[in-house]
């Protein structure tokens, strides 16, 4: 398969290995031929895709939840998110993974826009949804799951931010998209279409 950019090829795809299969996702290897190095490999993780929900309590306040991230050996505060199952739809994903994690159901899910959040290393496509019309529940978190649900309002949350007690990528973009989107200004993230 010959890859281009704007009629330019640039890279030939001759083979793909997977090198190790998860229940997640896999790891796998490209053999690309290009035109100035020859044949060379390119490691990926190949990705079922993912979604982060903003979800919106009805006074405004965002729920959030602190969760430990293995790879960081640390906690962070994150907007909820989660990796899709094999050929499950985003919409599909983000009603379950917000019920999981949080104990919420929304009435109102609103696709807002897709990011490829590490394009260097994997194929994944996050697909951002605004949750509002909330309905406390019980969570069912995977076991593996070590979160606490924690209510932010936008103010602070946007103060986190700015003094590093938010430092989890996917979800500064979604609270400034959020912030943005209260003030009527939306257009400085654009669409991906999958």
């Amino acid at each position: 398969m010959l890859t281009s950019v704007q009629g330019v090829d640039l890279v030939e795809i001759v083979g793909t290995e997977t090198i190790y299969q998860s229940a997640k996702f896999d790891f796998a290897l490209n053999k690309i031929q290009t035109k100035e190095a020859g044949t060379i490999e390119r490691p990926f993780v190949e990705h079922p895709g993912s979604v982060l929900m903003i979800p919106i309590l009805p006074d405004g306040r965002l729920v959030m939840v602190r969760q430990f991230r293995h790879p960081c050996r640390r906690k962070f505060l994150e907007l909820p998110a989660g990796t899709a199952h094999r050929g499950e739809p985003h919409e599909q994903t983000a009603v379950r993974e917000l019920a999981e994690e949080t104990g919420y159901r929304t009435a109102r899910l609103e696709r807002i826009f897709a990011i490829y959040p590490l394009p260097g290393l994997t194929n994944e496509l996050m697909v951002y949804f605004r949750c509002s019309e909330l309905l406390e529940g019980s969570t069912a978190r995977e076991i593996d799951e070590e979160m606490e649900v924690e209510i932010v309002s936008l103010e602070d949350a946007l103060a986190l931010i700015a003094s590093g007690g938010i430092s989890d990528g996917k979800s500064i973009i979604g609270i400034w998209w959020e912030a943005a989107h209260r003030k009527g200004e939306e257009s400085f993230i654009p669409p991906i279409h999958s």
